[in-house]
C-alpha cells in the first residue's frame, strides 16, 4: 500500500465479512468505503472452506476497493473463535543499582521474563499486553522509562489462539493477491473502536453477541485482562425458534428481528405472528417470547460463568455489541443477571472525520478497530524498526512502543 496512511482493516466473522479502508490523518479516521457480505466457509471464527471462504472475502474486497476508488495491497485482518484464550503473567528484573534509568532494553528483558510459552503444541501467542508495571512495590506505573528504580515488575495478558487456524485466515488472504499485515483478535479490534478511555481505566467487560460466537473481553486498565468465547450466539435462539415452531431457519431469524423479545414484560401487545406457513399457521408473540427468553436466559448464564469473578471491578459495568445485542430485551436481561450499568456500543465519534462521523456503521466495529490498532502499528514500527526472531520478539517490540507512545 503506497500510501501509509491509508489502511484496510477485514473482520473474518462467521455469518459476515466486513471491509474497511481509511485514511488516517491527524488522529481521525477519514472512512472511504465500508463493505460486508455473507460469510461462506467460515464456521466459528475459522476457517473451514479455502476456496468458498477466499473467494467471498474477494467480493466484498473489490467493491470496498471500488467504492473507495483505490487498490490495496495489506490488511489488518480480525479474527475469533473458541481457540483463542488468555493468560495472566507477571516478569520480574532487577536492576544493578537504585540510579540506573529504565530504558526500551529493561522493557523489553522484563516483558521476556513474563512471556507464555504455550501448554501445547498448535498454539502460537498473538498478543502480549501490558496492564501494569510496578518499580519498586510502587503499583500503576503506566510509563517506567526514564525513572530510577532497583526492581522492575509487569504485568500482562499473553493472548494465544491456535497456529492453524491463523496461518488458513492468512491464506485466504494471500489467495486473493494481499498481503497480511497482522492478524488481530477480533474482540480487541473491537474494543479500540467502541470503548472510551475512561470506562477501560474503571473497568469494563466488552461483550461481542455474533451469530456464532460470543466473545468476551475484560478490562482493567488499557488492554484486556481476560478473554474467552463461547460457542454460543444469536443463530442458537434462530435454531430454537425454528425447532419449536417448525419453520425455516431464515423464517426464525426474521421473526426473531421483527417481533422478538428477550422478556415478556416488554411486549407491547400480543397481537398474532403470521408463519407464512402452508396452510398458514399463526402463533401469538407471547409464544415467541417465551421461547427466546428460555434461550435468552441460557445465554447469559453461560456469558456470567465466565465473567462472575470479574464483576465486582467493572466500574464501568458492561457493553454490548455484535447483532443479537439489537435484540429488545437481552440488554435488560444482562442488566438484571449482572446488577451493573449495561449499553449498547456503538463506534466512537471522537475517532471518525466530521465527513464520515454520522454515517450508519452498525456491524463495522471489528473492520474500523483493526484501523485504529493498524494506526498504532504502523506508527510503531516506523520509529522502532527492530529486527524480530519470533512472535515473542515482535510482540515485545510492540508493547514497548506502546508504552513509549501511547501511556
Amino acid at each position: 500500500m503506497e500510501d501509509k496512511n491509508l489502511i484496510a482493516g477485514i473482520d473474518l466473522g462467521s455469518s459476515k465479512i466486513a471491509v474497511a479502508i481509511g485514511d488516517c490523518k491527524n488522529g481521525e479516521i477519514n472512512l472511504k468505503s465500508y463493505e460486508t457480505g455473507e460469510s461462506v466457509g467460515i464456521r466459528g471464527g475459522v476457517v473451514v472452506d479455502l476456496k468458498a471462504a477466499s473467494e467471498c472475502i474477494g467480493r466484498v474486497i473489490q467493491r470496498a476497493e471500488k467504492k473507495a476508488k483505490t487498490e490495496i495491497i495489506s490488511v489488518f485482518v480480525g479474527i475469533s473463535g473458541q481457540h483463542i484464550h488468555s493468560n495472566n503473567n507477571e516478569g520480574k528484573i532487577s536492576l544493578s543499582t537504585d540510579q540506573e534509568e529504565i530504558g526500551v532494553q529493561h522493557l523489553k528483558e522484563v516483558i521476556s521474563k513474563a512471556k507464555t510459552t504455550p501448554s501445547s503444541l498448535g498454539l502460537e501467542v498473538m498478543h502480549v499486553l501490558p496492564s501494569e508495571f510496578i518499580l519498586d512495590n510502587v503499583e500503576g506505573v503506566k510509563n517506567p522509562i526514564g525513572l530510577f528504580g532497583k526492581e522492575l515488575k509487569v504485568k500482562l495478558t499473553s493472548v494465544m489462539g491456535l497456529t492453524t487456524a491463523i496461518q488458513n485466515a492468512i491464506r485466504c488472504i494471500n489467495l486473493i493477491g494481499l498481503d497480511v499485515e497482522q492478524v488481530v483478535v477480533n474482540i480487541i479490534a473491537t474494543g479500540e473502536a467502541i470503548l472510551f478511555p475512561e470506562e477501560k481505566e474503571l473497568g469494563v467487560g466488552l461483550i461481542d453477541l455474533g451469530s456464532h460466537l460470543t466473545d468476551i473481553a475484560i478490562y482493567k486498565g488499557e488492554y484486556p485482562a481476560y478473554l474467552s468465547s463461547l460457542p454460543y450466539g444469536g443463530e442458537n435462539l434462530s435454531r430454537e425458534i425454528a425447532t419449536r415452531l417448525h419453520i425455516s431457519l431464515k423464517e426464525a431469524e426474521d421473526i426473531k428481528k421483527s417481533h422478538g423479545v428477550s422478556l415478556r414484560y416488554l411486549l407491547g401487545s400480543n397481537e398474532e405472528i403470521n408463519l407464512g406457513k402452508m396452510p398458514p399457521k399463526k402463533i401469538s408473540r407471547l409464544e415467541l417470547a417465551e421461547i427466546i427468553e428460555e434461550k435468552s436466559e441460557m445465554l447469559v448464564s453461560h456469558i456470567l460463568e465466565r465473567i462472575e469473578n470479574f464483576l465486582p471491578f467493572l466500574g464501568s459495568g458492561l457493553v454490548l455489541t455484535g447483532g443479537t445485542s439489537n435484540l429488545v430485551g437481552l440488554k435488560e436481561v444482562i442488566e438484571q443477571k449482572t446488577n451493573l450499568p449495561v449499553r449498547i456500543g456503538g463506534i466512537r465519534a471522537d475517532l471518525l472525520s466530521e465527513a464520515t462521523r454520522y454515517l450508519e456503521l452498525n456491524g463495522y466495529a471489528a473492520s474500523l478497530g483493526l484501523i485504529v490498532y493498524g494506526k498504532r502499528v504502523r506508527d510503531k514500527e516506523k520509529n522502532f524498526p527492530w529486527e524480530q526472531e519470533n512472535i515473542y520478539d515482535k510482540t515485545i517490540g510492540r508493547v514497548v512502543n506502546w508504552v513509549k507512545n501511547f501511556f
